[in-house]
């Protein structure tokens, strides 16, 4: 039967169940020092996916809050008498349309390019 420390004295963690040995110190740090670009690299990597995919989508959710905003504006209940005449919805509805098909296509086609479909 093993006793609890038996593994430790085994792999060099400690000597007689007490002391840490120099030599696993020393690797450990080794080790460490070999492992910690891969680390970081993949921190960037991760960060600089995200910083991109939210700049690329950035003007997606602008596009949304448009909709939001005009539906809000002509809600009579909200805004009373001082609501968009006709002429004006149909500008801002065609614009907001407008800025939504860009974004659209500027998504597409970032997009596109990252998997290299272009």
């Amino acid at each position: 039967m093993s006793r609890p420390g038996d593994l430790a004295i085994a792999l060099g963690l400690t000597e007689g169940g007490t002391d840490v040995s120099a030599f696993w110190i020393s690797g450990a740090f080794h080790h460490i020092s070999r492992l910690w670009p891969l680390i970081l690299l993949g921190k960037l990597c991760t960060i600089a996916l995200l910083h991109v995919a939210l700049f690329q989508s950035g003007n997606l959710p602008h596009a949304l809050i448009l909709v939001f905003m005009l539906r809000l504006v002509n809600n009579p209940r909200i805004m009373g008498r001082h609501t968009n005449p006709r002429w004006l919805n149909v500008v801002a509805w065609g614009l907001t349309g407008l800025v939504i098909l860009l974004t659209a296509v500027l998504f597409g086609s970032t997009l596109a390019g990252w998997l290299g479909w272009s």
